[in-house]
């Protein structure tokens, strides 16, 4: 019997008592078809996931880093493969306004959904600063055999959340599952939101996806905000598994750096980490603590502290 709201177990925890249900931002919360999960460490909802990663050959240091991850955390049933990432120069001479870079990211995303049309299996997409944790494997099985069908395209195990309200929400509302012992989908045409480090692509999605992205006669527009346009269109249908199931590794603080992502990318990213459901918050505020600069004024400094006491488990409404 499924519950209204599957259990979520995580390794180090026993199972909690008969979850109850949680309250939710009304406007995300993903209620077709009773779209919520039961998260196992068993063989119940075992999948052999065809899964790729997105490389430069240049950097190596991250593939070293990813690797060791997904080894220390992926089963072996799992199938990974590497795609060698499109360059800045061979993307340079494609038309549209986008940088470069982001005209490789497009290509390169574009070459691992071509590549898989040679099976005919959902397929994990990932970026190379992706962090897996003890739960991830069995969260996204569990995930992909709860969705039914043709409720979804796409399936993101992580997201930027960039807006302030919506951060303080899931916030709270990651608070509520983690306590009942529970795990669900948000639904992603409701959402401002960013990022493609980690999805999965539905196997019947993966031909409709490519063509959209065909109907582009230039390179205007990022990756996942064309995706994300696409959400909200209606042309697809895309879920994120809330906790996240992912995160990013350290790496993604260097692109967020040296792509001139500044302060904001710094900030979502420790927000991303901060809602994994594998999350260590010491390790979090490490990496806050060591971001360039100094950019709190004392004003800043005060209302941070206001807001930080108002989420508080303690802060009570009179």
């Amino acid at each position: 019997m499924k519950a209204d709201f599957a259990d979520f177990v995580r390794p180090e925890s026993r199972r909690p008592p008969a979850p109850r249900r949680c309250a939710a931002p009304d406007d995300i919360i993903d209620c077709n078809a009773r779209t919520h999960f039961r998260v196992c460490h068993t063989d119940e909802t075992a999948s052999d996931m065809r899964a790729c990663y997105i490389n430069l050959d240049s950097a190596t240091d991250r593939r070293a880093s990813v690797e060791r991850n997904m080894a220390e955390h992926l089963p072996a049933r799992w199938r990974v493969e590497r795609f060698a990432a499109i360059d800045k120069s061979t993307a340079s001479a494609r038309p549209g306004s986008l940088r470069d870079a982001d005209k490789a990211c497009n290509l390169s995303h574009r070459g691992v959904l071509e590549r898989s049309l040679a099976h005919t299996e959902h397929v994990l997409v990932l970026e190379d600063d992706v962090l897996f944790g003890p739960s991830s494997a069995a969260n996204i099985d569990s995930a992909v055999a709860t969705l039914p069908d043709g409720s979804w395209d796409v399936l993101y195990t992580d997201i930027c959340v960039p807006q302030l309200q919506q951060m303080v929400e899931l916030l709270q509302f990651r608070r509520q599952l983690i306590a009942a012992g529970q795990a669900t989908f948000l639904d992603l045409a409701q959402m401002q939101f960013a990022g493609a480090t980690a999805y999965v692509v539905h196997r019947d999605a993966k031909a409709k996806i490519l063509a959209l992205l065909d109907r582009q006669s230039s390179f205007d527009q990022p990756y996942d905000l064309f995706l994300r346009d696409r959400y909200a269109a209606g042309d697809l249908t895309g879920r994120v598994m809330f906790p996240f199931s992912t995160s990013l590794s350290k790496h993604a603080d260097a692109s967020s750096i040296q792509n001139a992502g500044g302060l904001a990318d710094f900030v979502w990213n420790a927000y991303r980490r901060l809602v994994w459901v594998d999350r260590d918050c010491a390790l979090v505020r490490d990496q806050l603590e060591r971001m360039p600069g100094d950019p709190l004024d004392e004003e800043t400094q005060i209302a941070a502290q206001i807001l930080a006491l108002q989420l508080s488990p303690q802060f009570r409404m009179h």
